[in-house]
């Protein structure tokens, strides 16, 4: 699928050497990272969750063993706002692309948080109106504060810039911090956040995690953005991460027990608790791509649909409406001649779904729409595709493909 393509926009993507199917679920890991040509002493793989076990480096290759663990600890009555010892200083000035001393920075903050001077709970006021009121988009630039807040989106990079601007505003001192999150197959470069709580904690402002997973993977911190861009750059075509081992949180045990696979007319996954049956005249055939897996329903007397259901990960909490969003500008960048027609919500059988719908060009014009339902951590991405000539003889196809899907709780 051409949208998938926009994966590689991001320059540390890195193959997963195993497929976890709930990575927000890890409570703990074990990760070997291989490189060339950095120095070891440009990383620093240490933080309240993240260990370094062992490093030994051949010519110039490199490994390091990681140990990760989720921290719940509760950071409440650690510290009491505003912190202001010359030792925090780097951690609560402006940098090129923060700005706490902003008057519109400091009157959200105070807006947000009041009379809070907890570092902990204004840590979490600040990462729930993040989570809320920024729309994830995966743009090219990076923005700074100012425009962060005028624009209201943007990646890992903006979440992680305005976290910093706001939180330093309430005398807080935070870090940037640079590494990898893995994700449906795939290790994609990621920026993160550390407070200052008595010790330096890491807090996902992007993810909306006050404890982030085990499977976040730290290489550098610094308190301005750009202090991370020396490992960035310098790891470009030169990283590899294998994951060695992984615990999970335990579910409760489910009422019905499931077991991947496809049974004539119906699909099967034990992982995502979700069924698919279809109608006579379509084939299911189970793929992946870009290590992510990918269902096909292939309309078997002919090649003029296309229709795929992508199961993922997401943190809980997440919205289907805020994935859509999201996804919109990147499908207008990789589809030639995208025009969006609408954005509305409806449900699959009861399950509220964001819809979103365009035309693109291809030698002729197509049509598709994107559905996106989302249950607890586990999103379903439904995607209906066809030339504009045909769409009106499918629609009632692609109903009853929606109408055949069900979660398994």
């Amino acid at each position: 699928m051409p949208e998938l393509s926009a994966l590689s926009l991001d320059v540390l993507l890195v193959p997963g050497n195993i497929r976890i199917t709930h990575p927000f679920r890890s409570l703990s890991s074990k990760i070997k990272v291989i490189w060339e040509d950095v120095d070891f002493a440009d990383f620093n793989f240490t933080d309240n969750r993240q260990r370094l076990l062992d490093h030994t480096i051949t010519a110039t290759t490199h490994e390091a063993l990681l140990e990760i663990s989720k921290d719940q600890r509760d950071f409440s009555g650690r510290v009491t706002l505003p912190l202001t010892e010359s030792k925090f200083a780097p951690y609560l000035a402006d940098t090129r692309f923060i700005a706490p001393s902003l008057p519109e920075v400091k009157e959200l903050v105070k807006t947000i948080c009041g009379e809070e001077i907890d570092g902990w709970l204004v840590t979490q006021k600040i990462l729930s109106w993040l989570y809320q009121n920024i729309q994830p988009e995966m743009i090219p630039q990076t923005l700074t504060t100012k425009e962060i807040l005028v624009e209201r989106k943007g990646k890992c990079a903006e979440y992680a810039i305005l976290f910093t601007a706001m939180s330093r505003a309430a005398g807080l001192p935070t870090k940037i911090a640079l590494g990898e999150r893995y994700q449906d197959g795939v290790w994609v470069g990621h920026l993160w956040n550390e407070v200052w709580l008595g010790e330096w904690v890491a807090v996902d402002p992007s993810h909306n995690q006050l404890a982030p997973d085990a499977l976040l993977l730290k290489f550098v911190d610094s308190p301005e953005v750009m202090g991370t861009q020396k490992v960035r750059m310098g790891l470009i075509g030169k990283l590899g991460i294998i994951i060695e081992d992984v615990s999970l949180a335990e579910e409760e045990k489910p009422a019905v027990t499931l077991h991947t696979g496809i049974q004539g007319q119906t699909y099967t996954n034990a992982d995502y608790r979700c069924r698919l049956t279809i109608p006579k005249g379509y084939q299911l055939i189970e793929t992946e791509e870009q290590g992510m897996l990918m269902l096909a329903v292939v309309n078997t007397t002919g090649p003029e649909t296309q229709i795929v259901l992508l199961p993922f990960s997401v943190p809980e909490g997440t919205i289907g409406a805020q994935i859509l969003s999201s996804r919109i500008p990147v499908l207008g960048q990789v589809l030639p001649g995208f025009i969006l027609i609408s954005q509305e919500s409806g449900e699959i059988n009861d399950y509220p779904a964001a819809i979103g719908t365009w035309t693109y060009e291809h030698g002729k014009t197509f049509k598709q729409q994107n559905w996106i339902i989302i249950n607890n951590d586990c999103g379903y991405l439904f995607v209906f595709n066809s030339s504009t000539e045909v769409w009106n003889n499918y629609e009632s196809d692609f109903a009853a493909i929606r109408e055949g899907f069900e979660i398994v709780d």
